[in-house]
């Protein structure tokens, strides 16, 4: 299915496209800009472990070299494998290097995908406050962000009420084998444990506002591809249109769609940049070389990693299915 996704985003983005345009204007490209590129790409995944070090600050202290491996194997193993399997690998990971569940660090990784989605929305909305948004991207950016603050609300009643979660569990529990009904709720109260770092005010809004610079670095990776294809940059407009193109891109790949989110990224890339009059084989070059910058850096670091940990692509399929 995700293929299928894929596919037809391929089919929409490539629509009418002059082929030749979308060549010169890669052959016509400032590479030192793509170049510079790699250096937010680069200190954006060291932000990430950083925040993610103070979402586990509950469980524990963890250094940044523990956690910075597991990070980009996850994020890599999301490039190649369907599902976004990278996120359960990444947990599995730190248990593997630490006394640490993998139940408890998969919540904190689904707790920061909330935090990382309401953020991309709240940049699509701060572009609305200095450029009229298309229709399109208002409604998108309601439904996410209602999407978003619905999750966060049931991980906060998951928490605070996790007596009556377990109740609840317990009763949904009771037709399973003895033993697999142990082992879902052992799983579920580990995952609460993980979600304890909202109990914690100061060092949670600390993680929200960390949240804010991360995603502002990746917008310098949007603004230096703008910037890359000579697209026009005048004032504030190069901000707004990296700014937007960020947020529709990240938002677009989180629909299900074929591993690296190759479709779903440039059909939402060609759709962002033409609300600012970027004609569609610009916007394609655009998406073709962030894409690339970001891909191969985090797939050839976690792949690195992997190897280190003696693992392969298939050992992790296998090691899925048990």
């Amino acid at each position: 299915m995700g293929f299928l996704v894929t596919f037809a985003f391929i089919i929409l983005a490539i629509e009418k496209i002059d082929w030749g345009r979308t060549w010169r204007a890669l052959q016509g490209a400032d590479y030192r800009f793509i170049a510079l590129a790699f250096i937010p790409t680069i200190l954006s995944y060291f932000l990430r472990t950083t925040r993610w070090k103070w979402l586990l600050e509950p469980a524990g202290n963890f250094s940044i070299h523990l956690l910075f491996p597991p990070l980009m194997i996850g994020f890599a193993l999301n490039n190649l494998l369907p599902g976004r399997l990278g996120e359960f690998a990444r947990a599995y990971f730190v248990s593997r290097k630490s006394e640490l569940s993998a139940s408890l660090s998969f919540a904190t990784v689904v707790l920061e995908r909330v935090l990382d989605g309401l953020t991309i929305v709240g940049a699509m909305g701060a572009v609305g406050l200095f450029y009229p948004l298309p229709d399109w991207a208002k409604r998108i950016a309601l439904l996410s962000g209602l999407l978003f603050i619905l999750a966060l609300a049931f991980l906060l009643l998951l928490l605070f009420y996790q007596r009556q979660a377990m109740w609840l569990a317990r009763l949904f529990a009771r037709p399973l084998p003895r033993n697999w009904g142990e082992k879902a709720l052992g799983m579920l109260s580990s995952f609460t444990a993980g979600l304890e770092i909202l109990r914690l005010g100061p060092t949670f809004m600390r993680s929200v506002a960390f949240s804010i610079v991360i995603w502002g670095v990746e917008t310098a990776i949007y603004y230096l591809g703008i910037k890359a294809l000579h697209s026009s940059l005048a004032g504030w407009s190069g901000l707004w249109q990296a700014l937007f193109l960020m947020s529709a891109v990240n938002l677009g790949i989180m629909i299900p769609a074929a591993p690296g989110g190759v479709g779903p990224y440039q059909a939402a890339a060609i759709l962002a940049l033409a609300a600012f009059g970027v004609p569609k084989e610009i916007a394609l070059s655009i998406s073709i070389l962030t894409h690339i910058i970001q891909y191969t850096y985090v797939t050839g670091v976690g792949l690195y990693f992997l190897g280190r940990e003696g693992f392969s692509l298939s050992k992790i399929v296998e090691e899925g299915a048990r």
